[in-house]
């Protein structure tokens, strides 16, 4: 089916999850991807590879998001667009329309691999504003999309300690459909007791290699986690990073090689 066909396709049958969206369709074919427009804004997609660091094998990608205003062309930071939104549903749309972006353009992506996941990030704004069946939704536009939760891994920030209940049982219930879940480290500090335990990760995810250095491996590694950091395509910072404990490398192009 021709790209503009499958995109008008998905924007029929899932209307319905995009209603708060400013732009109809949201979703619209350019070339070889897709775009989607929100707020005078129009969305693109990126991916990074996520490699082994121990034999270079791809595990999947990770998905980018970029924006860029559509009156001028001007680029803004992506965490710019999550400012806009006021009231719960507009950002439940918003954060929805983003991940189905990023999964229609992986569908054409030529780098893709079949036994590869595709990393999205689930804004912590979501999480909170949906009461109850974290990942229903999204599932449905998945399989209409010819992908399943199994290809997906999540990554989630880490909750207040008030909201932590209605976070594990968020991630429960992404656990139960059959998404990947996938943890940010929140900074140099240690993960919070019993978050390991609570949401069995899949992955592990570091702001920097560094961080390794300050991780309970172990108990990582009994919980079946692999740990994840970023850096440029760099044998010798990858090598680094195996031997500290890394397991998955987000391969960042334009990082400067040390």
């Amino acid at each position: 089916m021709p790209l503009s066909d499958f995109v008008r396709y998905i924007n029929a049958q899932h209307s319905a999850f995009f209603a708060g969206a400013d732009a109809s369709p949201p979703f619209v074919a350019e070339g070889r991807s897709v775009v989607a427009r929100f707020s005078g804004l129009q969305l693109e997609s990126s991916f990074r590879a996520v490699v082994s660091t121990l034999t270079g094998e791809t595990h999947g990608h990770a998905a980018r998001l970029s924006i860029k205003q559509i009156d001028d062309g001007t680029k803004l930071k992506p965490e710019s667009l999550f400012t806009r939104p006021c009231a719960s549903e507009e950002f439940i749309t918003l954060d929805r329309l983003v991940r189905t972006l990023h999964a229609l353009n992986y569908l054409h992506y030529p780098s893709r691999s079949a036994a590869g996941t595709l990393l999205l990030k689930v804004h912590p704004r979501h999480i909170a504003s949906v009461a109850k069946d974290h990942g229903l939704a999204f599932e449905g536009i998945l399989r209409s999309c010819g992908l399943q939760p199994a290809q997906i891994v999540l990554a989630f920030d880490t909750a207040r300690e008030s909201e932590k209940s209605h976070f594990f049982r968020a991630v429960g219930s992404y656990r139960r459909r059959g998404y990947g879940i996938a943890i940010n480290r929140p900074g140099p500090e240690s993960l919070d007791d019993g978050l390991i335990e609570a949401t069995t990760p899949e992955i592990v995810i570091l702001r920097s290699p560094e961080e390794a250095r300050h991780l309970d491996l172990d108990r990582v590694r009994r919980s079946g986690a692999l740990v994840m950091a970023s850096g440029p395509d760099d044998a010798r910072q990858k090598n680094t990073a195996a031997h500290a404990g890394i397991d998955l490398w987000q391969v960042e192009p334009g990082l400067p090689k040390h």
